[in-house]
């Protein structure tokens, strides 16, 4: 199950990091940053970039974060 929207941003927020601030460090919009976080199991290429730099800002493996966009290979 992948993690809620809400505690991802409460943990970006314990690390400092607004959506704006995840938004400077993609080169992308705040709103794109937002729909990244809130959309459940797209795999939309941008999503990705961003969902791979929460989760290095967060410290956890994306997989953790969105099992179901991030499969390991088996």
């Amino acid at each position: 199950m992948n993690t809620n929207h809400l505690d991802i941003r409460i943990k970006l927020l314990k690390k400092g990091y607004s959506l704006a601030d995840v938004a400077r460090k993609c080169d992308e919009s705040r709103q794109m940053v937002y729909v990244a976080l809130t959309t459940k199991g797209k795999k939309r290429g941008r999503y990705i970039k961003i969902r791979r730099t929460i989760a290095e800002i967060i410290g956890k493996p994306p997989e953790r974060l969105w099992p179901k966009t991030f499969r390991k290979a088996a």
